[in-house]
């Protein structure tokens, strides 16, 4: 059974995503830092304190021992995609999926100062991105939009050929929780749906609140 890769962004939602795709597949689930943690016996951020290099040649070989493994679903440390290695070996026995968030929305969910690339302020975070970006498309087998209005995210469904047994996961703030959530309950006159919210304000509001309204014009949740 092929692995399920998440590639993406740092803040992305690669990890939350990665929990509840896992528990709905009932799928082993790993994050590949914290698993590089336990297998080097030493943190990412000493790993980064010694050199760059240090940290992605252990990332490779973390990579390589998780690409053996079936069955199980991988969330990617953000650069990944910087060794041509790690994508050849994560796709030798792996569907890998991009979650590719706005880098605004990133900007204002993710406290920087936690991430090592990140340290720098938001400004890195776009740096980051316009270098990344192309490599995180060219290894991507599905792209997964974290952005769109309604009727944008209903043709998305459509093409990926989702049906009345799928499965709609949303990851991010209260927008992408009302957007998709609204999205799954008007396809197909409704499909499963889970919401993984990543802001306080969203696990207040969009979770439990559990409404799925989205904007009309200049008026908010009229739909």
């Amino acid at each position: 059974m092929k692995n399920i890769v998440l590639i993406g962004m740092p803040g992305s939602g690669k990890t939350t995503f990665g929990r509840a795709l896992s528990r709905e597949l009932n799928r082993p689930f790993v994050d590949a830092d914290d698993y590089l943690e336990e297998r080097e016996g030493r943190t990412i951020s000493s790993f980064f304190a010694e050199s760059e290099k240090a940290f992605r040649d252990a990332e490779e070989r973390t990579i390589r021992e998780l690409a053996d493994r079936q069955g199980i679903v991988i969330s990617t440390g953000g650069g990944v995609v910087k060794r041509t290695a790690n994508v050849e070996n994560l796709r030798r026995n792996g569907l890998i999926l991009l979650i590719d968030r706005p880098v605004d929305d990133i900007v204002n969910d993710v406290e920087v100062e936690t991430r090592p690339l990140l340290k720098d302020g938001p400004q890195k975070v776009f740096d980051l991105y316009r270098e990344r970006r192309k490599a995180y498309r060219d290894s991507a087998d599905i792209i997964i939009d974290n952005r769109g209005n309604p009727e944008e995210v209903l043709r998305q469904m459509l093409d990926f050929g989702m049906g009345r047994g799928d499965l709609v996961v949303a990851v991010g703030g209260g927008v992408v929780g009302d957007l998709a959530g609204f999205a799954a309950a008007t396809y197909m006159r409704g499909i499963d749906f889970i919401n993984c919210p990543t802001t306080t304000l969203s696990m207040i509001d969009s979770s439990i609140g559990g409404k799925t309204a989205v904007d009309l014009g200049d008026t908010k949740n009229i739909v």
